[in-house]
């Protein structure tokens, strides 16, 4: 049982690094360069209106201070529903802030973008003299890191589709696992025409295809 257990952590671990698209680079561990107004909605309805807020990209959090030159905080995931910084919308997916990047309807595509940690390990270790042991100091980030220019960070995209409020993530076999058998053959033929998972505009596309009646079981 411990054997299966461990192939089903390692099968999973693979599928969610397949489910990440490599997303350039920034100059900031901060989605925007300055701290912005945003809108903060909590599960309880509550809405609240900060001066200064940003998405912090190590695991895509929100970030904010009560003033300019105070300290920055970080905000506890559990109680955030979704943000709107910037006139862009911020859902929370499994505590991080995910993006609304397209919507049908009531349903939507969503990305969180990230720091991609483990390029940053390696690039580090092909360029220095870093052990595995060093490297838990140089990747602990802390409040203060926002305000650090640093050489460009390396950014990793990971989709979700947001339908009827589940999640699923971006991924050919999360999708498929949802289909109806009669729709495999019409979502094989999509999958094969050029599609790309990290595009928008196809995820959109698939989108449109998997709340079409007809896809569900």
């Amino acid at each position: 049982m411990r054997r299966l257990y461990s192939l089903f952590l390692f099968v999973l671990a693979q599928v969610m690094m397949m489910a990440q698209t490599p997303s350039g680079r920034s100059a900031q561990v901060t989605l925007f360069a300055d701290f912005k107004p945003v809108t903060v909605v909590l599960n309880n309805g509550k809405v609240n209106n900060l001066r200064y807020g940003n998405v912090f990209m190590k695991n895509s959090t929100l970030v904010y201070k009560q003033t300019e030159k105070s300290t920055v905080m970080e905000a506890n995931m559990d109680v955030v529903k979704r943000i709107i910084i910037d006139k862009r919308t911020f859902i929370n997916v499994d505590r991080q802030l995910a993006e609304v990047v397209a919507s049908v309807g009531e349903n939507s595509v969503t990305r969180v973008r990230t720091i991609d940690i483990e390029t940053m390990k390696a690039e580090m270790m092909n360029e220095s003299n870093y052990t595995n042991f060093d490297m838990g100091e140089v990747f602990s980030f802390t409040k203060s890191d926002v305000f650090e220019k640093e050489e460009p960070y390396p950014l990793v995209d990971k989709y979700y589709l947001i339908i009827d409020g589940k999640k699923i993530l971006a991924h050919e076999r999360s999708v498929r696992n949802m289909l109806s058998r009669k729709r495999l053959d019409d979502y094989d033929a999509m999958i094969r025409s050029n599609f790309n998972w990290g595009r928008v505009g196809d995820l959109e596309r698939l989108l449109r295809f998997l709340t079409d009646d007809g896809s569900k079981k």
